[in-house]
């Protein structure tokens, strides 16, 4: 396979609207930091980042960094309950040019056994569809084409999504692999779900008001991973090792493979939206960079933050729409 960012293909347009009637989405455009949320410390305590779930950090606090991607400082950066196995971003330094460089597979960090094919899927086609291997290598055409693909962030992030029946599969390149990601989806967003409206607090980072009733949110890292599942009302407690996460420190890419199943199978229509925190030990108020979409706020202070804008697809079906095609 080739690395992240070797095949170069034209940006799709994106549809800026609404497809579900009257989203309280669609009518705001937020874009407080997407331009300068490039590389700010992480620091401070929230209740489902700091071993909520009683494990432990198996490494100790990091010592401070002054931006997303100072491999040195992120080896500890502990993620949702559960253990954190401190594993170090070989990498090292911030830059982001370095997403595009040869990724050697064997250099990939694993946490689960699950794995998909290897061939390229046709993204026009669900019948035809080879899942991406799971190995912290982004192969020319894994994903798709390139609607299947967003970036690069002004920070240097690359988001890569597609789908079968069975999971959901998101790739990132450029981003620290020892800071988590988060993700958050709504099934079927139009008929207003049974989901949540607010966030997660994750590495001191929290979307206070999510732009839809959100059903479900993974978080995931090299060494640790979790979800949670809207249960009664309320954030249910943190699964760990809940996805399948791969990582390539040396070329800053992570795949990870989502199950459907999470939400109790494929939904009709789902919503996402995504976004990096920074090491939590040098940013008290967290700090976010790498968001899709790239008009909701980055930066910091990101501890009680308002997201306006996600993705749509409005029909899930695998080989129809693609995952940035509809932005709301």
């Amino acid at each position: 396979m080739v690395a992240a960012g070797a095949c170069a293909q034209s940006a799709p347009v994106k549809e800026h609207g609404p497809i579900y009637g009257d989203d309280a989405a669609s009518d705001a455009t937020a874009d407080t930091g997407g331009g300068n949320d490039g590389g700010g410390p992480e620091a401070g305590d929230d209740a489902t980042s700091d071993d909520g779930g009683g494990g432990s950090d198996a490494a100790g606090d990091s010592p401070a960094e002054t931006g997303p991607g100072d491999a040195a400082s992120d080896a500890s950066a502990g993620g949702d309950g559960g253990s954190d196995a401190g594993a170090n971003d070989a990498a090292g330094g911030g830059d982001a040019s370095d997403a595009g460089s040869a990724a050697d597979a064997s250099d990939s960090g694993t946490s689960d056994a699950s794995d998909g094919g290897s061939a390229p899927p046709d993204a026009g086609d669900g019948g035809g569809f080879v899942a991406p291997t799971c190995d912290g290598v982004i192969g020319a055409g894994e994903y798709g084409d390139a609607t299947h693909q967003d970036g690069p962030t002004a920070t240097g992030q690359t988001w890569y999504l597609t789908w079968n029946d069975t999971n959901l599969y998101v790739a990132i390149a450029g981003a620290t692999v020892t800071e988590g990601n988060v993700i958050y989806l709504a099934p079927n967003p139009g008929d207003g779900g049974t989901g949540l409206t607010s966030g997660q607090p994750y590495d001191n980072t929290d979307i206070t008001a999510l732009p839809f009733a959100a059903d479900l949110v993974v978080y995931g890292k090299d060494g640790y991973d979790d979800a949670q599942v809207v249960s009664n009302g309320a954030w249910g407690s943190p699964t760990a090792s809940a996805i399948q996460v791969c990582t390539n420190g040396t070329t800053k890419t992570r795949e990870e493979v989502i199950p459907w199943s999470l939400l109790g199978g494929r939904p009709a229509s789902f919503g996402w939206l995504g976004y990096v925190a920074a090491n939590r030990n040098n940013n008290a108020q967290g700090y976010i960079y790498g968001q899709m979409p790239t008009d909701d706020p980055g930066g910091a202070p990101a501890n009680n933050l308002t997201y306006t804008r996600y993705f749509a697809v409005p029909d899930a079906t695998p080989g129809v729409d693609a995952p940035f095609a509809h932005e709301q």
